[in-house]
């Protein structure tokens, strides 16, 4: 069920997809995700889609207008996929784009340079935007964020202002001999590191972070619902679209769409994030189309978009 604040015939262009559920971090920080979005440069509105027994912690709730939708499972969820097709139904816009709670824009003009990337006749996918990765620092309630001198950083701390400075001690590397960065943090901050991985080590991009089409979406079936827990969704998600569109990685081509993410503990992630690999590894070989077909007969038969 769909629980929208404010009343008018307010036209998105682009629609923002978060899912929040069980006692994730980005309870913490989703207000501050709203108001960012909402002060993108092109009309925009923001889908929260809340899991059972997850409320939101809206303080005036009438400055957002029908900007701001709530969308809610009312069913116990253990991962973002059902609620983030739960908000692409309820989208307004021809165009999604699928967030988390915990990450903001840095510019007010992302989703526009997202939009010039996706090409003349928005055919291409925009996925994997330049992502920050800022260590918390005592309260932070700012809109607005510079980005640190040296454009080779992705663990950082900001002051006052929003000006971001890189942490001493993080290394580069590359996943596998490829061209995609990963990035280990420094030793001060290590407990802050992604769960286990290639050499226990974070994307210095937001996996999560991508644009499409609402129509390309629906065709391929939305995100699979088989997933719990943390990861591997948005790998499989870009298997299927890759079948039917161009994929663009944003950080490759267009660096100055970056965003911020809030660094928090991952004791939240157990054994599912094996599980989920497992899925994923059996849905490849299965191939996209199969994949696809799956997923869309989920779809009408209830289950997913």
């Amino acid at each position: 069920m769909a629980r929208s604040y404010g009343l008018g015939s307010f036209q998105p262009r682009v629609s923002v997809i978060m899912p929040l559920f069980d006692d994730h971090y980005g309870k913490q920080t989703i207000m501050m995700a709203v108001s960012s979005w909402l002060g993108q440069d092109l009309p925009c509105e923001v889908i929260v889609a809340l899991g059972g027994g997850v409320d939101l912690p809206l303080g005036d709730k009438s400055a957002f207008g029908d900007r701001l939708v709530v969308v809610r499972d009312q069913a116990h969820v253990t991962s973002g996929c059902p609620l983030r097709n739960l908000g692409a139904r309820s989208a307004r816009s021809a165009l999604l784009y699928h967030s988390d709670a915990d990450v903001v824009p840095m510019r007010r003009d992302f989703l526009r340079l997202g939009i010039g990337v996706m090409g003349a006749q928005g055919q291409k996918i925009v996925a994997h935007p330049r992502m920050y990765r800022l260590i918390p620092d005592g309260p932070l309630r700012l809109l607005s964020w510079r980005p640190p001198a040296d454009e080779f950083a992705c663990y950082v701390t900001a002051d006052a202002e929003g000006a971001l400075t890189p942490l001493p001690g993080e290394q580069f590397v590359r996943r596998g001999g490829g061209r995609d960065p990963l990035v280990i943090a420094p030793e001060t901050v290590r407990e802050l590191t992604k769960p286990p991985g290639e050499r226990n080590a974070a994307t210095t991009h937001h996996g999560g972070g991508m644009l499409m089409g609402k129509e390309i979406f629906e065709e391929v079936g939305g995100y699979c619902t088989d997933y719990t827990g943390w990861g591997c969704e948005d790998h499989d998600l870009l298997d299927k679209l890759a079948s039917r569109r161009e994929i663009v990685k944003a950080w490759r081509v267009a660096p100055a769409m970056a965003c911020l993410h809030f660094e928090h503990s991952h004791e939240y992630v157990g054994s599912d994030v094996y599980a989920s690999r497992a899925l994923l590894a059996r849905r490849r070989a299965m191939g996209a189309e199969a994949a696809i077909r799956r997923d869309t007969r989920s779809t009408i038969d209830g289950r997913g978009l």
